[in-house]
């Protein structure tokens, strides 16, 4: 039984997020054919830029969140020197208890997917790039934090799996706590996909392409941008890991777009139309150099 197990969660990660999400978006493609709104105004280019930033603004500052999650409750126990951006993941010295707090990077990130998701449901900005932004936010919470539930039963040295150990938890329950993480992916990534509709002209005749312009293009150029707060570091952590979390909530985004119209409450309109977004660039490069100078030496808490 032991053995079949991770069998289970081995075929359930392929089939949900590739599989199922490639289906439903080819069957959704076909779907939207013929639709009217071929010539409908499409997303800005402003938007689109204001998009890729706040991918790039909010991956990184989701990573704070898990960082500070992993290194706070570990400044609470006597004889551990965590560093913030250092040592997170191998303390000096070894204490068993911190093998339980590897999960609080988790936990904080769900607690702020939690709250990022109630204010979209209850007060959502009305104005593009607040929107953007706190979309982008929900959405980077729950990934990393779903991703590593599965991941954490495949990999004994995953974060997650070190609090699974220290709690004792039987592979039947790692197991089934992975499959509540990779099946609430597709649930949590409908829940925002209506306001990253909701940006740019209304009504979406074309679902789908707007999720493209809105979602898809934006990560494709924010990735780069994503790595320069990596640099330098090993590839996997700098761009792979974040592409594939990107993809695994973003195929099902755009799969699942074709179903949903947009928030009613769409966002206002842009107050000027510069073509660049500078107060976007300017934010990013501050937060950028605040990585580099402040955070990449780390912080002793």
């Amino acid at each position: 039984m032991d053995h079949d197990i991770p069998l289970v969660l081995a075929i359930a990660i392929p089939v949900v997020l590739l599989v199922a999400p490639v289906l439903l978006l080819a069957f959704g493609i076909r779907a939207q054919q013929g639709r009217r709104g071929a010539h409908a105004p499409r997303v800005s280019a402003r938007r689109v830029l204001k998009s890729t930033f706040a991918f790039a603004i909010a991956f990184n500052l989701v990573f704070l969140v898990q960082e500070l999650g992993l290194v706070v409750p570990k400044a609470f126990v006597p004889g551990l020197d965590p560093v913030l951006f250092h040592n997170n993941h191998n303390y000096t010295p070894a204490d068993p208890v911190a093998d339980l707090m590897q999960g609080g990077g988790v936990a904080a990130l769900l607690v702020l997917g939690v709250v990022a998701m109630l204010v979209l449901q209850r007060d959502p900005p009305r104005h593009a790039g607040a929107r953007l932004l706190l979309s982008w936010v929900t959405f980077w919470a729950w990934i990393m934090a779903l991703i590593q539930l599965p991941s954490g039963v495949l990999d004994p040295g995953n974060d997650i799996a070190r609090a699974f150990a220290y709690l004792k938890l039987s592979p039947f329950v790692q197991t089934l706590i992975g499959l509540v993480g990779l099946l609430a992916i597709p649930v949590v990534m409908r829940a925002i996909v209506p306001d990253f509709l909701a940006v740019g002209p209304q009504p979406v005749n074309r679902p789908t392409r707007r999720m493209v312009r809105v979602v898809l293009l934006p990560a494709f150029l924010g990735l780069p941008l994503i790595a320069l707060f990596r640099l330098p570091g090993e590839l996997d952590r700098v761009i792979v890991n974040p592409a594939i979390m990107a993809a695994c909530g973003m195929l099902w985004m755009i799969a699942l777009g074709w179903m949903m119209r947009a928030d009613e409450r769409a966002v206002a309109p842009a107050r000027n139309f510069n073509p660049l977004p500078l107060k976007w660039l300017v934010a990013t490069g501050v937060l950028l150099a605040g990585f580099q100078l402040i955070l990449r030496p780390g912080i002793p808490f």
